[in-house]
């Protein structure tokens, strides 16, 4: 994803903890090799959310939570077919 992008939509921030939503976008043009078949480039662009929770401690990060919307990706992606009937 030589063209990835990442925006920020929110941060809020209480005591200790730090909350960062954010929308991905990029365009695969090399292969995945985090999925258990790697999947060769397919040219197509994608648009996920994501979620990150921070444990802030000593101004340091301490501890990390996500959320991000991989099966979105891999949809837009066409490592998944789109259900017949269904929304793609």
């Amino acid at each position: 994803f030589p063209d990835m992008r990442s925006r920020l939509d929110d941060m809020i921030a209480d005591g200790d903890k730090v909350v960062v939503r954010m929308t991905v976008t990029g365009t695969h043009t090399g292969p995945l090799e985090f999925v258990k078949r790697p999947l060769a480039a397919t040219g197509k662009s994608f648009t996920a959310t994501h979620i990150h929770i921070f444990r802030v401690s000593g101004g340091k990060i301490v501890e990390h939570w996500a959320e991000r919307d991989d099966l979105g990706m891999m949809k837009q992606l066409g490592v998944f077919p789109a259900r017949p009937g269904g929304p793609s």
